[in-house]
């Protein structure tokens, strides 16, 4: 028989924590850059979800910078387009925002490329920090890919393996007056897209909890929270790119239980603190 469509019921007390500014105009004049990862084309549209949260930001006076990275290129080469954001930046205080790769990215540039120690915070969104098993996978089967597939990487892959990532660790250590901040999320395989599952299954078995591309153990670095029913593209507020729970990840746009509700907090946090 035929089912009714769920609805979404938004709650009256929910909208005001949907709708209101929560941020504070900071008390030094502060900017704050986000950094894409892996193969995103036009970062604008990346950073789609997160549309609100930047909004806001700069309603207090918060000066924003969207990175362009090369699209396939390596740490180095992608962390020079974060080293020249906070060049240009005339703030006297910057955070970095870095989702997936640009996670790593970040911590390279605040490492090599911040000789006025202005970078106070990090937040990684599902970063690699460890690699992961996925590109792993890919990099072991790209001498088998058509040559027009080998060209489109620019050894942003292999960076991203397992082995690169314990190199990466060893000569990219924190800064330490830099406080580290990481958000991951984990979802079942079941509900990540179908030509994702098996790829989530396989890293499930192998590193435990993931979003489906990057396991809850890879993401941990510094301060860390753990989001449920959250795959790698929810953590930038893209909660209806996939899942089979649709109706519990649309019902929740509302509240403050998102995702990305809880970059929206430790931004807060951060931003009320001292440098």
């Amino acid at each position: 028989m035929p089912t009714t469509p769920a609805k979404l019921n938004l709650r009256l007390p929910e909208l005001p924590a949907w709708v209101r500014n929560e941020f504070e105009a900071p008390t030094l004049p502060t900017a704050i850059v986000f950094v894409h990862g892996y193969l995103a084309p036009v970062p604008e549209a990346y950073w789609l979800g997160s549309v609100k949260l930047m909004h806001d930001l700069r309603r207090r006076g918060i000066d924003l910078e969207v990175v362009r990275a090369p699209v396939t290129g390596t740490i180095a080469e992608r962390a020079q387009r974060t080293a020249a954001a906070l060049e240009a930046s005339r703030a006297e205080r910057i955070v970095v925002v870095g989702h997936s790769m640009g996670g790593l990215d970040a911590r390279y540039a605040i490492r090599h490329h911040d000789p006025a120690r202005r970078v106070t915070d990090l937040v990684t969104l599902g970063t690699p920090h460890r690699g992961t098993l996925i590109a792993d996978l890919f990099h072991r089967l790209q001498p088998r890919m058509p040559a027009a597939l080998r060209r489109i990487d620019r050894g942003g892959l292999e960076d991203l393996t397992r082995s690169a990532a314990r190199r990466f660790n060893e000569l990219v250590p924190d800064r330490s007056d830099v406080r580290y901040h990481a958000i991951c999320g984990r979802v079942s395989p079941s509900a990540v897209p179908l030509p994702l599952r098996s790829f989530s299954r396989r890293l499930q078995s192998h590193e435990g909890d993931n979003d489906s591309l990057v396991s809850v153990r890879s993401a941990r670095w510094g301060a860390t929270t753990v989001v449920d029913d959250a795959d790698h593209w929810a953590l930038i507020g893209l909660e209806w790119m996939s899942g089979t729970d649709l109706r519990h990840r649309f019902a929740r746009l509302g509240s403050g239980q998102r995702p990305l509700s809880l970059l929206r907090r430790q931004l807060k946090t951060i931003l009320e603190r001292a440098p």
